[in-house]
């Protein structure tokens, strides 16, 4: 079984995150699925989601995220790893993986993962907030087919216990970018998003428009298109420095 590993091997970084988050975010209905940065300059905030989530039962997290660095040879990669944190191991849920891969809906491409901050930035707060739950991360390049997209979307809606299970779409917003234009392009993410325009979506100025469409494709199919956003940062403005170029971050959860 190959072995990957999470962004930071110490556990006081992770710990840090967990205590400025407090008791995290009021996370009031149990969410289907949620849009999460992996930008851990924020990394209080990912740690008041993944708090605020704990008081629930998930037993698999679908992981979707970019392929920063356009790394292997196909569209859509996994990864069967077992995943080295600073608080034990997080396994693969194989079936649900290897069902992917026998449906011709994604290849197994260990090497892509190695690197990959999309998944390698969030995997310790899944392992510290749902100890025992099994993730399954997928990574999609920039230009992925949106019919193959929504395929994958139609796989998971049909395939997972849906009430164990919660779909994270690993993404960053605006990048590179002053405050103002940043948060106009944010803007209009969010209405957007809020609204499953699907064909704006698509050319949003966010590091994966792949991974949000998945995630909203099977959202709109569970009837779980309720959103909430419990955060939306700047690294610009948390830096007070407005006019230079920086990231934005958006934590919005979807619920029935």
């Amino acid at each position: 079984m190959p072995i990957a590993r999470s962004l930071y091997v110490s556990t006081d970084f992770y710990d840090e995150a967990y205590e400025q988050a407090g008791n995290g975010f009021d996370i009031r209905e149990k969410l289907s699925g949620a849009i999460v940065p992996h930008h851990l300059f924020v990394k209080s905030k990912i740690a008041a989601f993944f708090r605020g989530l704990e008081k629930y039962d998930y037993e698999t997290i679908i992981l979707v995220g970019p392929n920063h660095f356009h790394a292997g040879a196909n569209e859509v990669q996994v990864t069967r790893a077992i995943w080295h944190t600073p608080y034990g191991e997080v396994k693969p849920d194989l079936n649900f993986i290897d069902d992917l891969v026998k449906n011709n809906l994604a290849a197994v491409e260990d090497n892509s993962f190695s690197g990959e901050h999309a998944i390698t930035g969030l995997v310790a707060f899944v392992k510290k907030s749902f100890p025992k739950a099994k993730i399954a991360p997928v990574i999609l390049k920039e230009k992925t087919n949106i019919e193959a997209v929504e395929r994958i979307a139609e796989f998971i809606h049909e395939k997972i216990r849906k009430e164990k299970a919660i779909v994270i779409a690993s993404v960053d917003f605006s990048h590179e970018q002053n405050l103002a234009v940043s948060n106009e392009q944010d803007q209009q993410s969010l209405l957007a998003i809020s609204a499953f325009d699907f064909p704006t979506v698509s050319d949003l100025k966010l590091d994966s428009p792949a991974a949000i469409t998945l995630l909203l494709k099977y959202l709109e199919l569970s009837g779980a298109k309720k959103s909430t956003v419990y955060s939306h940062t700047n690294s610009s403005e948390l830096l007070g420095a407005p006019e230079s170029p920086g990231t934005s971050h958006f934590i919005i959860g979807f619920s029935q």
